[in-house]
């Protein structure tokens, strides 16, 4: 990861703890309303991470990295 390194850390703490904490506010929420209704939780996170994507797509190709031509070419 080289001079990214410390990012890198900090997101994968950032999913260890999405992980930690995610699961019991659905289960508090199951509770609440039921467990079909409480998978909300779940597709709201699903729904950010594809936001996310998205957007870190467009940043990167106006940083001139092109993800989809590194991916057609092997990834490296």
């Amino acid at each position: 990861m080289g001079k990214y390194e410390s990012q890198g850390s900090a997101f994968l703490i950032m999913m260890i703890l999405g992980g930690g904490i995610i699961p019991p506010i659905q289960g508090k929420l199951a509770d609440v309303i039921g467990i079909h209704q409480s998978y909300i939780v779940a597709a709201v996170c699903f729904a950010y991470l594809a936001l996310f994507a998205f957007l870190v797509k467009g940043i990167l190709r106006k940083q001139g990295i092109d993800y989809d031509a590194e991916i057609a070419s092997g990834g490296h």
